[in-house]
């Protein structure tokens, strides 16, 4: 089988190990040169996989739905760093933290209707979009 950026990946959590090369006619490891038996005895059940649609998978699990916090939470998060995309409008806040969680996850807060949230998803989002999840049914811009 031929593969598209291939890599070394545990399928359970997605996670890459490290990418895979072709060298003296197989699939090594680029950092130690192990063919897959080799790198299944540190990982056991190991796969070559391709990078893309296994990255997407491992991101994917770490995105989680808005879910109420306090608003002590909320405050104790928003001075803990410089916020990313701090937009306060309409009556309604949201911010992103500068860290990510993982690729381009990160924690986003939002401040909606008197009440505070807390999820995880694309440091890309916008603000309108926040807003959309938390309170499903508003505007996406």
């Amino acid at each position: 089988m031929e593969y598209k950026d291939p890599v070394f990946y545990t399928p359970a959590d997605n996670r890459v190990i490290d990418l895979a090369v072709m060298r003296d006619g197989e699939l090594r490891s680029a950092v130690y040169n192990e063919p897959l038996g080799q790198v299944r005895l540190r990982y056991p059940g190991a796969e070559i996989g391709e990078w893309e649609p296994i990255a997407k998978a491992h991101e994917e699990s770490f995105r989680h739905p808005p879910q109420e916090i306090t608003e002590e939470r909320y405050h104790t998060m928003l001075e803990i760093l410089p916020p990313v995309g701090w937009i306060q409008r309409d009556g309604e806040s949201t911010f992103k933290l500068a860290e990510r969680t993982s690729g381009n996850i990160t924690a986003i807060f939002a401040w909606v209707g008197g009440r505070y949230y807390e999820m995880s998803d694309s440091i890309y989002m916008s603000h309108d979009e926040i807003i959309a999840r938390v309170r499903p049914g508003t505007r996406q811009g």
